[in-house]
């Protein structure tokens, strides 16, 4: 409360390498490492033993389905719903009229080909936007990459708490895990563990929580 939020962004070149963001670390009370995949790169957690992280990389791809053209050649946009469904996959409209994004796959090892992931995400899809199956087309396929938390008995949870003090920071707290639901969850995951940095430690939280200290058996 009666604090300042702001974005800053690190530019490209000589002057702001890849390890430039760790030079402004120091002008901060803590630091939240939370960039998803990118945890996992640049030696971002510093002397966090990565190995020891309960969490998988899972490649996910989701395709685009735009309207078919109509007579006069222009895209029919008003064929298609607008509206956004979550069970299992998803499909979602975009900003651009008349698009729907439908994902995710969940890929671990296999490369599976364009074809291959549409023939997938249709059949496992189909009943969440049959109209935008059966009326699009697929415009391009996109792709990503998610942490994935180790499945336990409450099933997937998220990774959040404090590493504690290393060469990054003295003051340094986690924020993963949260595999393809960050949209959903990340607001309520954020509050819990914005209290705990102004308490100043996760004991609290955990008390709270405790379902939330199941990484810690890892050692990590």
């Amino acid at each position: 409360e009666g604090g300042e939020a702001s974005w800053i962004t690190m530019g490209k070149g000589a002057e702001a390498g890849p390890e430039a963001w760790k030079d402004r670390l120091g002008e901060y009370d803590a630091v939240v490492l939370a960039a998803g995949s990118g945890l996992l790169r640049n030696g971002m957690l510093g002397e966090t033993d990565i190995a020891k992280l309960p969490v998988d990389l899972v490649r996910g791809r989701s395709v685009e389905l735009c309207p078919p053209a109509s007579s006069n050649g222009r895209l029919d946009a008003t064929s298609l719903s607008r509206e956004a469904v979550l069970c299992g996959k998803y499909a979602a409209p975009t900003a651009e009229a008349g698009v729907t994004l439908i994902g995710a796959t969940h890929e671990f090892k296999e490369d599976l080909a364009a074809k291959e992931v549409a023939t997938e995400l249709r059949g496992r899809s189909y009943q969440l936007a049959p109209d935008a199956w059966d009326k699009g087309e697929v415009a391009r396929v996109t792709s990503g990459y998610r942490v994935q938390s180790r499945r336990g008995n409450l099933g997937r949870m998220p990774i959040l708490g404090i590493l504690g003090g290393d060469d990054l920071h003295q003051n340094v707290w986690l924020f993963t895990g949260l595999s393809s639901r960050g949209l959903l969850y990340h607001g309520v995951y954020g509050d819990i563990l914005s209290d705990a940095i102004l308490e100043g430690n996760d004991g609290g939280m955990m008390r709270r929580c405790p379902h939330l200290n199941w990484w810690r058996e890892y050692g990590v």
